[in-house]
């Protein structure tokens, strides 16, 4: 049988390389970054949301993930693969009206034409936001934003 040369350099390669494979595996279930499920409810003036968009961007400067999520029927729903690691966020909100104006005669059928819709959420809560909540490690991370147009 033919035996390798004892070399330093090869048991360190081997060392590293399972650094590397036990370090790939982690330490259990979750994600790379800590993400964590985020759910909420969004009413306007009293009633659900009947859809729109919320968006989480991080404060902290060295934290760049961010996500955001559908709101659908009063409701929005992030999984953990989509949520959010622990951290504070600005959040946005938009729930622009659909626009069914219809298109002008010269417009030929099939061109893309961008329709941008009125929104129906105030400012405050979008543009103007300084809406900030805290994901938490151990928390329920459920953030509910009551809208109110008539402030």
């Amino acid at each position: 049988m033919h035996r390798l040369p004892h070399c330093p350099l090869i048991r360190l390669a081997n060392v590293l390389l399972l650094f590397l494979f036990v370090t790939a595996l982690g330490c259990g279930p979750g994600t790379p970054v800590g993400r964590r499920p985020i759910s909420g409810q969004v009413p306007l003036d009293g009633v659900p949301l009947d859809r729109g968009r919320i968006r989480f961007r991080p404060q902290d400067a060295h934290q760049a993930v961010g996500s955001g999520a559908v709101i659908e029927q009063g409701r929005y729903q992030m999984a953990t693969a989509q949520g959010l690691p622990p951290g504070k966020y600005l959040v946005r909100i938009n729930a622009p009206q659909e626009d069914h104006t219809p298109l002008p005669a010269d417009v030929p059928p099939g061109t893309p034409v961008a329709r941008v819709g009125i929104e129906r959420v105030p400012a405050e809560y979008n543009r103007d936001s300084n809406l900030v909540v805290e994901v938490t490690a151990d928390g329920r991370n459920r953030f509910d934003f009551e809208i109110r147009t008539d402030q």
